[in-house]
């Protein structure tokens, strides 16, 4: 009876914290983050952790809800979102910084990521408004003139 018991309170602590310490996962979060430009692949991140392919996908969709490639592209779009909103990299620059060499590419996973264009971004978090918003504000060149 015990053993349940003890059973059904790590399941609870497991729901009410849901906090987890894989120190694979760590690691590996630690090293895609050290070298986030890093062409990563699942074979390279799952030789990491010392993990096959598949227990390395459930240890993600387990501990962090995703895949492991698409929170390392979350890892990058967050970093990227950080330099575009703290320095004056451009987006081209800042696409490089964290692996990928076509800024179109970034730009389309930014925005899918981000739910706004790195540039609106930019903006965003400098005048506190998207760019697209105060073009649109500012009404068609030549309107009102006559």
């Amino acid at each position: 009876m015990d053993y349940w018991s003890e059973l059904i309170h790590l399941y609870a602590q497991r729901i009410i914290n849901p906090s987890w310490n894989d120190v694979r996962l760590e690691h590996l979060l630690s090293e895609i983050a050290a070298d986030i430009a890093r062409p990563w692949t699942i074979d390279d991140l799952a030789q990491r952790a010392g993990v096959s392919r598949e227990h390395l996908r459930r240890l993600f969709q387990s501990h962090l809800g995703s895949s492991p490639m698409r929170h390392v592209t979350r890892m990058r779009m967050r970093q990227a979102a950080t330099l575009l909103a703290s320095t004056p990299t451009t987006v081209e620059s800042a696409a490089a910084r964290v692996g990928y060499s076509d800024p179109f590419a970034f730009s389309v996973a930014f925005k899918r990521n981000m739910r706004i264009t790195p540039s609106d971004y930019r903006h965003l978090m400098l005048y506190g408004e998207s760019a697209t918003a105060s073009s649109a504000d500012a009404g068609p060149a030549g309107a009102g003139s006559m």
